[in-house]
């Protein structure tokens, strides 16, 4: 009887993940409060039935959170920087091949974060005590790689200036009470990479393109595994570390894998915030400290994971993740022929206002107010033709003073 009551949890945590996956502005992490909230009302059911919706709504909405972010725009900290490549594969009528590499780096991220797991479960503590020291120093050396990477001189002063007003902005706004702490990303994230990316679009594009109906992808194998892994790796380091977040792994991965290809860095980025759910899992087992928000819930519902319950955690997530695969594939392709029939221009209007009254509806005036400084700020990256991942600076700068203040 009780395994039907986990399947039952299983499958409203399937139709939670669809609803916030697909749902701008709607996260996993109030979802997951808010269980926690109406636990008491099912003591009858075992506190694992609880952990299965949890589990599968997380991993549900990581394989959609990028269909929104890639045809709308919308962005989430961990699929802001899947916009700028998704949206340039979409504006060539190849949006529903920027799904499928999403979903191919997400599946691919579990099958390579399942194996990392098993064979450094027992070695967490102690990679967790190696790495915490260095990495404010290992991001510092990724931000003058990215600002050196820039052909020209006169481009990574560009590249500087841009992370350094991010970086500042990010530093003010995440350090003060301008606005409710919990919703301080949005207005952050939406205007340097949503809002400034669809002001671009309405000036470029009218009408999307009709979109290929892509069934195969060519993808050399050795790549394809290198991406994967890059990935999985970034991914893990946000699981087991405090203060660094999916979009500094995004980063991470990006510039470890050396390479400026979209289809690949798509591949990579995708699979971030799937390890890094798995490892904040895992956190919980090895060290104790849950580094999520959908981990703490697990946490605050278990009071702590032993290795039954994690096994039984991965097997949710196994099951789910081949579920997320099928409603992603075929969810990307129904929107996709529709966007086809749509004014592009309005279409990106409305999302823009949309965003701006949902800033001002979470973040009030001051919300506003950050939306637009850091709209003006994510446009000069692609008006002075330098890559637009200097804008992480709003999330890297914070980290990087938080960690070396705490090795100092």
């Amino acid at each position: 009887m009780i395994f039907f009551d986990y399947l039952l949890f299983v499958a409203f945590g399937i139709v939670l993940g669809i609803a916030t996956g697909l749902t701008p502005g709607i996260h996993i992490n109030a979802v997951a409060a808010l269980i926690i909230a109406i636990a008491p009302l099912l003591s009858n059911f075992a506190p694992l039935c609880l952990v299965a919706t949890i589990v599968s709504m997380a991993i549900i909405h990581i394989f959609l959170q990028f269909i929104p972010s890639i045809y709308l725009g919308v962005p989430e900290e961990g699929t802001v920087l899947s916009i700028l490549p998704g949206h340039k594969l979409l504006l060539e009528g190849r949006g529903a091949e920027a799904i499928r590499l999403t979903v191919i780096g997400c599946f691919g991220a579990i099958l390579t974060s399942i194996a990392l797991l098993a064979g450094l479960v027992y070695f967490i503590s102690t990679l967790y005590s190696i790495i915490r020291p260095s990495i404010g120093w290992i991001l510092l050396a990724i931000v003058f790689f990215m600002v050196g990477i820039e052909q020209t001189w006169k481009q990574r002063a560009w590249g500087l200036l841009v992370f350094a007003l991010s970086g500042l902005l990010g530093y003010v706004v995440l350090n003060s009470n301008l606005v409710p702490p919990k919703h301080a990303l949005f207005p952050l994230l939406a205007g340097l990479f949503g809002l400034s990316t669809l002001f671009i679009s309405m000036k470029s594009c009218q009408f999307i393109p009709a979109q290929y109906d892509v069934t195969e992808i060519k993808f050399p194998k050795q790549r394809l595994v290198k991406c994967v892994t890059f990935g999985s790796i970034a991914g893990m380091v946000v699981g087991l570390l405090p203060g660094v977040g999916a979009a500094q792994a995004t980063v991470l991965a990006q510039q470890v894998s050396g390479r400026n290809d979209h289809r690949e860095f798509l591949v990579s980025v995708s699979g971030v915030d799937t390890s890094n759910f798995i490892f904040s899992l895992a956190a919980i087992y090895a060290i104790g400290h849950p580094r999520s928000g959908a981990a703490v819930a697990v946490e605050k519902i278990l009071g702590g994971l032993n290795v039954y319950e994690l096994l039984f955690m991965i097997s949710i997530i196994l099951l789910t993740s081949g579920i997320a695969v099928i409603i992603a594939l075929k969810s990307s392709k129904w929107i996709a022929k529709r966007l086809e029939r749509v004014n592009y221009r309005k279409l990106c209007l409305a999302i823009s206002v949309f965003m701006l009254a949902l800033i001002v509806a979470l973040t009030g005036p001051f919300g506003f107010l950050i939306a637009f400084v850091s709209t003006c700020i994510g446009l000069i990256a692609p008006l002075v033709g330098i890559r637009r991942t200097h804008g992480m600076g709003v999330l890297l700068l914070p980290t990087i003073v938080y960690f070396l203040t705490l090795s100092s």
